[in-house]
């Protein structure tokens, strides 16, 4: 499934595309670069009110130090595929 940045104006006007999710799902977010995690915090602020219970946030690559507190105030565990440390490049600052 997707979730979308914004609601579309047709269709079934939902948040959530690709498949229905149900009280009790499991499910795993996965982004492909996350700097401060904003994006996919707003995605997880959408799909807990459908009662699912996600296991993880999982990034290709992690720009900063920022997301992993993020997700550990939601108690979902983070763990990225690359960090910028791994990339050799500066973190992303919070602003």
């Amino acid at each position: 499934f997707s979730v979308r940045k914004e609601q579309k104006k047709r269709g079934r006007e939902q948040w959530v595309e690709g498949t229905r999710l149900h009280p009790g799902t499991k499910v795993l977010l996965v982004d492909d670069v996350i700097s401060t995690g904003g994006s996919t915090e707003q995605a997880l602020e959408k799909i807990l009110p459908l009662g699912v219970v996600v296991t993880g946030v999982i990034p290709m690559v992690d720009r900063g130090d920022i997301a992993t507190a993020r997700f550990a105030r939601h108690n979902i565990p983070f763990h990225a595929l690359v960090t910028y440390r791994d990339l050799g490049i500066e973190p992303v600052k919070d602003v």
